[in-house]
């Protein structure tokens, strides 16, 4: 079923309804429908590559080829087949902390100080 655009409203309801979230993407810029859907207690399946690499571990997600449909549908089997609430929970509050508004307005800060230097060097 395609829905096209949701309201941000209805989205954490949408999440909490599902068994698992599935981003087997080929090119992803970052992800924050990964981080979403730990937030509301939902098992993830993700592709191995870059952004989810950079901070994911295998205790957060299950990983899947995104080429490969027999290796997506396994992950999403065994997302669903060993989903372990105080798992996601934990990943859920340490991505939470580490992904904070606070914590990237700090790294953002740094970035600039750090591209002003850079000008003036």
């Amino acid at each position: 079923m395609l829905t096209g655009p949701l309201a941000d409203d209805d989205m954490p309801g949408l999440y909490r309804q599902a068994d698992v979230v599935a981003m087997p993407s080929l090119v992803e810029g970052f992800g924050l429908v990964v981080l979403e859907a730990l937030a509301s207690g939902v098992p993830v399946v993700v592709s191995r590559i870059a952004p989810f690499t950079e901070y994911l571990g295998d205790e957060d997600c299950e990983w899947a080829d995104p080429c490969d449909p027999a290796a997506i549908a396994l992950a999403l089997g065994r997302a669903v087949d060993t989903r372990d609430r105080d798992r996601i929970a934990r990943s859920a509050e340490r991505l939470g902390r580490q992904f904070s508004w606070t914590a990237s307005a700090r790294r953002h800060a740094l970035l600039y100080r750090q591209g002003l230097h850079a000008s003036h060097s």
